[in-house]
């Protein structure tokens, strides 16, 4: 039996325990309820024809029929898939295609393909199912990623991985009885740890999107003491709280990661937090939360040091099932060595947390998986750059794919990105460089009563980039549309071109 089921028949055997909390309906639903909503759903799964390995996906919103749902394929050995149904149309149906679902859950209805909704799903009259034989290696649940090198790439976990991970973040959060939970799926590892799981009531969990001060009215009103969100989540919600006097005085815990983090924002969260910890951990799809981990003091202390020097952004020291070594930049082939602490690489991972493969993609697959002498381990290619110190923190420098190589060097905006902000006290930039070394930063218009640009190319030569210029974006940066906290460099770098083209134009005239 999957184990998340037998955590939640536990927690069932212990009266009024409660494991969901509605915000929308305002309703709590104690383990038993669900338990009890998962039967039926695996019951009518079955008799729709779901068996067990069947890829079923579920675009049904937070709520308690979509954990039953996904309780529901865990009795009956289906994979629930989660997979981003707001990207583009033709990227989607090559999901699609790829995936071969036999069900497609969804409560609002995808044009051009066939759905089935909560309702029609509870209409079916159940039947009975057997039991399925898994093991830890068993797959049991798929997720897509965000897609911002292309189309989205799914991923499987299996049961000993997503329980890795449930009990490595449990070590943060033991005191924490209730989680306010912005990434559905997280709600697994909170049941499993026996706490309350607050569903936020919101029409859209892209942090730009999000009603902020409702969203924290209900973070409030509900308890929330544990809350994992990115970046951009957290931008918002001090920008809020500022013009509000208010503070997070009821949270514990703030986790937060998915980007390369500004520590301007993390002393205003923290100054909001007063009496709570701010944790950030690091991961991907492909490796599951948490990989490394650094508290905020830490990071704060570290970022003083090196990031202050260009030198990137701290990780954080491998959590427990964790290893986190470096190869060259430029490796291809299946068995590499790793570099020596403080050589900058690509971030490499290998763990209990480290899944084997992406769906239905060998090709794919072999290229982002390396072996190293000496371990038995398959290493997954982060696509990160960065390096080890003497100390083990891993440091952060940019995404592989943005890293431009000058000789011995590498150009890596995060790193650089950071630098400024530390140095100018701005809550966001990007820079742009062309193959001359000359350094565009662009700052949101917002930011130029805070902008002195001696003091940003100054500091840029002192990095040894001598030629520099200052762009002032019209609106916030343009990021990845699904968490908002990624820089999109492809956009940007496209309109920094067509600035520069349009002033040269200009200048003809």
């Amino acid at each position: 039996m999957n184990t998340f089921i037998e955590s939640l028949i536990q927690s069932s055997s212990e009266d009024n325990n409660t494991v969901l909390i509605d915000a929308a309906l305002g309703k709590e639903y104690i383990a038993s309820e669900l338990l009890a909503c998962s039967r039926q759903v695996a019951g009518r799964l079955w008799a729709s024809g779901v068996r067990q390995n069947d890829h079923v996906i579920v675009s049904v919103p937070a709520s308690l029929d979509y954990y039953s749902i996904l309780y529901g394929c865990f009795m009956i050995g289906a994979i629930p898939s989660l997979v981003d149904v707001s990207q583009k149309k033709s990227q989607l149906v090559e999901c699609i295609d790829e995936l071969k679902p036999v069900l497609w859950l969804s409560d609002k209805k995808i044009e051009g393909f066939t759905t089935c909704s909560s309702i029609e799903l509870w209409a079916i009259d159940p039947s009975d199912y057997p039991d399925v034989m898994v093991s830890d290696s068993t797959e049991c649940l798929l997720l897509y990623t965000t897609g911002t090198t292309g189309t989205p790439k799914g991923v499987p976990w299996t049961i000993a991985q997503l329980k890795s991970q449930a009990q490595e973040l449990n070590k943060i959060h033991k005191l924490v009885d209730k989680e306010f939970v912005l990434f559905p799926y997280l709600a697994l590892a909170c049941i499993y740890n026996n706490r309350k799981a607050i569903i936020p009531e919101t029409n859209s969990l892209q942090p730009n999107l999000m009603p902020i001060s409702n969203i924290l009215h209900q973070m409030e009103y509900y308890g929330c003491q544990y809350i994992f969100a990115s970046p951009a989540f957290w931008v918002r919600v001090i920008e809020c709280l500022e013009t509000q006097s208010h503070s997070l005085d009821y949270i514990k815990i703030i986790s937060t990661a998915g980007a390369s983090l500004n520590l301007n924002m993390l002393r205003k969260l923290n100054s909001l937090l007063n009496k709570g910890d701010i944790y950030i951990p690091y991961a991907s799809t492909e490796a599951l939360l948490p990989l490394t981990m650094i508290r905020y003091e830490d990071f704060k202390t570290l970022s003083l040091d090196k990031t202050a020097q260009g030198m990137g952004i701290p990780l954080g020291t491998a959590c427990d099932g964790i290893q986190v070594k470096v190869i060259s930049v430029d490796c291809n082939s299946a068995l590499s060595l790793p570099l020596k602490p403080n050589t900058i690489g690509e971030i490499i991972v290998a763990g209990e947390r480290v899944t084997s493969k992406y769906f239905r993609k060998p090709d794919l697959t072999k290229r982002s998986k390396v072996r190293i002498p000496e371990s038995d381990l398959t290493w997954h290619k982060m696509g990160d750059i960065g390096y080890v110190d003497d100390y083990g923190v891993v440091w952060f420098m940019t995404r592989k794919k943005y890293a431009i190589s000058y000789g011995d060097n590498y150009f890596c905006p995060d790193a650089i990105e950071q630098f400024i902000n530390l140095h100018t006290g701005i809550s966001a930039s990007a820079v742009i460089c062309d193959n001359d070394q000359h350094v565009t930063v662009v700052i949101p218009k917002s930011e130029q009563g805070f902008v002195n640009i001696d003091v940003i190319k100054e500091k840029l030569i002192g990095l040894g980039y001598a030629s520099s210029n200052i762009m002032l974006y019209p609106s916030l940066l343009p990021t990845d549309k699904r968490h908002n906290s990624k820089i999109d460099r492809d956009r940007l770098k496209f309109w920094v071109d067509s600035e520069y083209q349009y002033e040269e134009r200009e200048g003809a005239l």
